[in-house]
Protein backbone atom coordinates (compact mmCIF):
# COMPACT_ATOMS: atom_id res chain seq x y z
CA UNK A 1 0.00 0.00 0.00
CA UNK A 2 0.84 3.42 -0.73
CA UNK A 3 1.74 5.94 2.01
CA UNK A 4 -0.56 8.56 2.38
CA UNK A 5 2.82 10.89 2.76
CA UNK A 6 3.51 10.01 -0.90
CA UNK A 7 0.66 10.55 -2.33
CA UNK A 8 1.38 14.08 -3.27
CA UNK A 9 4.51 14.01 -4.66
CA UNK A 10 3.67 11.18 -6.98
CA UNK A 11 0.81 12.79 -8.37
CA UNK A 12 3.04 15.79 -8.95
CA UNK A 13 5.65 13.56 -10.38
CA UNK A 14 2.94 12.13 -12.83
CA UNK A 15 1.30 15.54 -13.75
CA UNK A 16 5.09 16.23 -14.59
CA UNK A 17 5.68 13.33 -17.04
CA UNK A 18 2.84 14.05 -18.99
CA UNK A 19 2.95 17.19 -19.28
CA UNK A 20 6.91 16.81 -20.35
CA UNK A 21 5.00 14.29 -23.11
CA UNK A 22 2.81 16.99 -24.74
CA UNK A 23 3.19 18.47 -28.20
CA UNK A 24 1.28 21.75 -27.31
CA UNK A 25 4.63 24.39 -26.78
CA UNK A 26 2.27 26.29 -24.08
CA UNK A 27 2.27 22.78 -22.04
CA UNK A 28 5.09 23.10 -18.93
CA UNK A 29 8.07 20.71 -19.40
CA UNK A 30 9.28 18.04 -16.21
CA UNK A 31 12.06 20.19 -15.53
CA UNK A 32 10.02 24.16 -16.10
CA UNK A 33 7.58 22.13 -14.36
CA UNK A 34 10.48 21.32 -11.50
CA UNK A 35 11.82 24.72 -12.08
CA UNK A 36 8.43 26.66 -11.13
CA UNK A 37 7.77 24.63 -8.48
CA UNK A 38 11.17 25.56 -6.54
CA UNK A 39 10.64 29.35 -7.98
CA UNK A 40 7.61 29.74 -6.49
CA UNK A 41 9.25 28.09 -3.13
CA UNK A 42 11.81 31.10 -3.08
CA UNK A 43 9.14 33.89 -4.10
CA UNK A 44 6.94 32.50 -1.12
CA UNK A 45 9.81 33.38 1.01
CA UNK A 46 10.65 36.95 -0.71
CA UNK A 47 7.14 37.96 0.47
CA UNK A 48 7.96 37.48 3.82
CA UNK A 49 11.16 40.37 3.11
CA UNK A 50 9.00 42.57 2.41
CA UNK A 51 7.36 42.79 5.55
CA UNK A 52 8.43 39.90 7.91
CA UNK A 53 5.73 39.12 10.11
CA UNK A 54 2.93 37.00 9.85
CA UNK A 55 -0.62 37.89 10.87
CA UNK A 56 -4.31 37.63 8.94
CA UNK A 57 -5.38 40.19 6.62
CA UNK A 58 -7.52 42.74 7.06
CA UNK A 59 -10.41 43.26 4.47
CA UNK A 60 -11.47 46.17 2.88
CA UNK A 61 -13.70 48.40 4.63
CA UNK A 62 -16.19 48.66 1.53
CA UNK A 63 -19.05 50.77 3.60
CA UNK A 64 -17.19 51.34 6.59
CA UNK A 65 -15.08 53.81 4.35
CA UNK A 66 -15.85 57.29 5.13
CA UNK A 67 -17.91 59.31 2.57
CA UNK A 68 -15.82 62.10 1.03
CA UNK A 69 -16.38 65.41 2.12
CA UNK A 70 -18.19 68.53 0.09
CA UNK A 71 -15.62 71.16 -1.32
CA UNK A 72 -14.45 73.49 1.36
CA UNK A 73 -12.59 76.32 -1.45
CA UNK A 74 -9.82 75.59 0.35
CA UNK A 75 -7.36 73.95 -2.38
CA UNK A 76 -5.25 71.98 -0.85
CA UNK A 77 -7.88 70.22 1.52
CA UNK A 78 -10.18 69.92 -1.32
CA UNK A 79 -6.99 68.16 -3.66
CA UNK A 80 -6.09 65.66 -0.11
CA UNK A 81 -9.60 64.45 -0.28
CA UNK A 82 -9.78 63.97 -3.64
CA UNK A 83 -6.32 62.43 -3.90
CA UNK A 84 -6.80 60.22 -0.65
CA UNK A 85 -10.38 59.10 -1.76
CA UNK A 86 -8.86 57.83 -4.87
CA UNK A 87 -6.52 55.64 -3.11
CA UNK A 88 -9.25 54.41 -1.38
CA UNK A 89 -11.62 53.91 -3.92
CA UNK A 90 -9.07 51.91 -5.75
CA UNK A 91 -10.19 48.25 -6.02
CA UNK A 92 -6.12 46.92 -6.14
CA UNK A 93 -6.10 47.89 -2.62
CA UNK A 94 -7.52 44.88 -1.56
CA UNK A 95 -6.53 44.89 2.27
CA UNK A 96 -6.93 47.62 5.10
CA UNK A 97 -3.51 47.17 7.18
CA UNK A 98 -4.23 50.33 9.59
CA UNK A 99 -8.01 51.74 9.80
CA UNK A 100 -7.75 55.24 10.99
CA UNK A 101 -5.34 54.33 13.66
CA UNK A 102 -5.23 57.83 15.51
CA UNK A 103 -1.88 59.27 16.95
CA UNK A 104 -1.69 61.88 19.28
CA UNK A 105 0.49 64.61 17.56
CA UNK A 106 -0.07 67.54 15.17
CA UNK A 107 0.67 66.88 11.33
CA UNK A 108 4.19 68.42 11.58
CA UNK A 109 5.08 66.59 14.22
CA UNK A 110 4.53 63.12 12.73
CA UNK A 111 6.10 64.18 9.67
CA UNK A 112 9.22 65.54 12.12
CA UNK A 113 8.75 61.97 13.59
CA UNK A 114 8.07 59.23 11.43
CA UNK A 115 9.32 60.47 7.96
CA UNK A 116 11.62 63.03 7.66
CA UNK A 117 15.03 62.85 7.18
CA UNK A 118 16.69 61.69 10.56
CA UNK A 119 13.80 60.90 12.08
CA UNK A 120 13.64 59.13 15.53
CA UNK A 121 10.76 56.25 14.46
CA UNK A 122 11.68 56.42 10.95
CA UNK A 123 10.67 52.88 8.31
CA UNK A 124 14.31 52.83 7.66
CA UNK A 125 15.63 52.56 11.17
CA UNK A 126 12.27 50.13 11.97
CA UNK A 127 13.38 47.65 9.41
CA UNK A 128 16.79 47.91 11.39
CA UNK A 129 14.93 46.95 14.62
CA UNK A 130 13.24 43.92 12.89
CA UNK A 131 16.49 42.71 12.01
CA UNK A 132 17.31 43.83 8.66
CA UNK A 133 20.73 45.00 8.06
CA UNK A 134 22.70 47.10 5.90
CA UNK A 135 19.99 49.66 6.13
CA UNK A 136 20.22 52.73 3.35
CA UNK A 137 17.79 55.88 2.92
CA UNK A 138 18.60 58.47 0.28
CA UNK A 139 17.31 61.57 1.79
CA UNK A 140 14.14 62.90 0.32
CA UNK A 141 14.17 65.10 -2.77
CA UNK A 142 13.12 68.54 -3.09
CA UNK A 143 9.43 69.02 -3.83
CA UNK A 144 8.96 69.02 -7.82
CA UNK A 145 6.22 70.54 -9.63
CA UNK A 146 3.40 68.99 -8.57
CA UNK A 147 4.73 69.07 -4.38
CA UNK A 148 5.90 65.30 -4.97
CA UNK A 149 9.04 64.15 -2.77
CA UNK A 150 11.38 61.08 -3.33
CA UNK A 151 13.65 58.46 -1.50
CA UNK A 152 14.93 55.20 -1.91
CA UNK A 153 15.43 52.72 0.94
CA UNK A 154 17.25 49.59 0.43
CA UNK A 155 18.34 46.90 3.13
CA UNK A 156 19.18 43.15 3.12
CA UNK A 157 16.74 40.66 4.52
CA UNK A 158 17.19 37.47 5.74
CA UNK A 159 15.58 34.13 4.37
CA UNK A 160 14.97 30.74 6.52
CA UNK A 161 14.10 28.88 3.03
CA UNK A 162 16.80 26.07 2.97
CA UNK A 163 16.72 25.75 -0.93
CA UNK A 164 17.78 29.94 -1.38
CA UNK A 165 19.81 32.24 -0.66
CA UNK A 166 20.66 33.28 2.77
CA UNK A 167 19.48 36.54 1.98
CA UNK A 168 18.04 38.61 -0.17
CA UNK A 169 18.32 42.88 -1.13
CA UNK A 170 15.28 44.65 -0.90
CA UNK A 171 14.56 48.25 -2.45
CA UNK A 172 11.63 50.49 -1.50
CA UNK A 173 10.57 53.63 -3.42
CA UNK A 174 9.03 56.24 -1.73
CA UNK A 175 6.77 59.16 -2.42
CA UNK A 176 5.24 61.74 0.09
CA UNK A 177 2.86 64.12 -0.90
CA UNK A 178 1.90 66.95 2.29
CA UNK A 179 -1.08 69.01 1.59
CA UNK A 180 -0.19 71.76 3.85
CA UNK A 181 -2.35 71.64 7.86
CA UNK A 182 -4.96 69.26 6.43
CA UNK A 183 -2.55 65.58 5.63
CA UNK A 184 -0.32 64.00 4.01
CA UNK A 185 0.25 60.68 1.87
CA UNK A 186 2.71 58.32 1.32
CA UNK A 187 3.28 55.65 -1.13
CA UNK A 188 5.82 53.12 -1.77
CA UNK A 189 6.34 50.51 -4.15
CA UNK A 190 8.80 47.45 -3.20
CA UNK A 191 10.69 45.21 -4.72
CA UNK A 192 12.89 41.75 -3.86
CA UNK A 193 16.00 41.38 -5.91
CA UNK A 194 18.02 38.38 -5.43
CA UNK A 195 15.57 35.42 -4.94
CA UNK A 196 15.27 33.28 -8.67
CA UNK A 197 11.50 35.19 -10.35
CA UNK A 198 10.88 37.87 -8.00
CA UNK A 199 10.32 39.80 -10.44
CA UNK A 200 6.83 38.58 -11.02
CA UNK A 201 5.56 40.88 -8.51
CA UNK A 202 5.63 43.97 -6.46
CA UNK A 203 3.93 45.27 -2.98
CA UNK A 204 2.72 48.69 -2.83
CA UNK A 205 1.60 50.57 0.23
CA UNK A 206 -0.31 54.01 0.79
CA UNK A 207 -0.59 55.95 3.95
CA UNK A 208 -3.06 58.28 4.38
CA UNK A 209 -2.54 60.29 7.13
CA UNK A 210 -4.95 63.27 8.27
CA UNK A 211 -5.33 65.74 10.12
CA UNK A 212 -7.78 65.81 13.02
CA UNK A 213 -9.95 69.41 14.25
CA UNK A 214 -7.88 70.41 16.97
CA UNK A 215 -4.71 69.71 15.41
CA UNK A 216 -3.41 67.72 18.41
CA UNK A 217 -3.99 64.26 16.44
CA UNK A 218 -3.90 62.54 13.37
CA UNK A 219 -5.71 59.28 11.61
CA UNK A 220 -3.77 57.08 9.62
CA UNK A 221 -4.62 54.45 7.17
CA UNK A 222 -2.80 52.42 5.21
CA UNK A 223 -3.59 50.02 2.14
CA UNK A 224 -1.68 47.15 0.52
CA UNK A 225 -1.82 45.96 -2.66
CA UNK A 226 0.39 43.11 -4.37
CA UNK A 227 0.34 43.97 -8.09
CA UNK A 228 1.83 40.74 -10.26
CA UNK A 229 3.36 41.43 -13.92
CA UNK A 230 4.07 37.80 -14.60
CA UNK A 231 2.51 34.49 -14.26
CA UNK A 232 3.56 32.11 -11.58
CA UNK A 233 1.69 29.05 -9.97
CA UNK A 234 1.69 30.52 -6.28
CA UNK A 235 0.56 33.75 -7.00
CA UNK A 236 -2.83 33.32 -4.30
CA UNK A 237 -0.39 32.22 -1.75
CA UNK A 238 2.31 35.29 -2.86
CA UNK A 239 -0.53 37.79 -2.15
CA UNK A 240 -2.13 35.82 0.80
CA UNK A 241 1.08 36.30 2.52
CA UNK A 242 2.45 39.59 1.84
CA UNK A 243 -0.89 41.09 2.85
CA UNK A 244 -0.61 39.17 6.17
CA UNK A 245 2.58 40.41 6.77
CA UNK A 246 2.33 43.50 5.63
CA UNK A 247 -0.37 44.06 7.86
CA UNK A 248 1.37 42.59 11.00
CA UNK A 249 3.89 44.94 10.21
CA UNK A 250 1.86 48.58 9.92
CA UNK A 251 0.06 47.26 12.86
CA UNK A 252 3.60 47.34 14.78
CA UNK A 253 4.89 50.18 13.21
CA UNK A 254 1.92 52.54 14.28
CA UNK A 255 1.56 50.74 18.16
CA UNK A 256 5.48 51.08 18.61
CA UNK A 257 4.81 54.89 17.07
CA UNK A 258 2.33 55.29 19.64
CA UNK A 259 4.11 54.58 22.28
CA UNK A 260 7.23 56.82 21.18
CA UNK A 261 4.64 59.83 21.72
CA UNK A 262 3.50 58.76 25.07
CA UNK A 263 -0.17 57.31 24.03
Amino acid sequence: MIRSSLLLPLAVALLAFSLSQARDPYFFTAAELTRSFIRDAFIRDAASSIHPSVHPSVPRGGSDTPPDPPPSGDPLLDSFSSFSASRRADPRYSTVAVDRFRLPCSLPKFLSTFLADGAPRSVPLFHEEDGDEDVVSSAWSVPDGLGVRRRAVSFVHPLSNPLGPARTRVEKAQTQRVYGAHGAVLETSTRVLDVPGSKVFTVEDCWIVRALPGGREVEVTVLIDVRFTGSTLLKGIIGSSSRKDGTKWFQQFMEGGARYLGA
